[in-house]
């Protein structure tokens, strides 16, 4: 959700409503990683995640 937003965040400052648009049909919720009857464990992550770089990378893909 938080890629979701931001990248929505920056398309609307920079005026891409190609981009809000496409956006907007895209649902954060991603019903196939789900495990119904299992069991979850986190570990931390050896090193943060790079939001900035992501969102970077999303930004400068062309939309389809």
């Amino acid at each position: 959700m938080v890629i979701l937003s931001n990248l929505f965040t920056h398309s609307e400052r920079h005026q891409d409503a190609a981009r809000m648009d496409l956006l907007k049909l895209v649902s954060p919720v991603a019903w196939q990683h789900l495990i119904w009857h299992g069991r979850y464990e986190f570990y931390a992550a050896p090193e943060p995640i790079d939001m900035d770089a992501i969102l970077q990378q999303l930004v400068h893909r062309p939309i389809q």
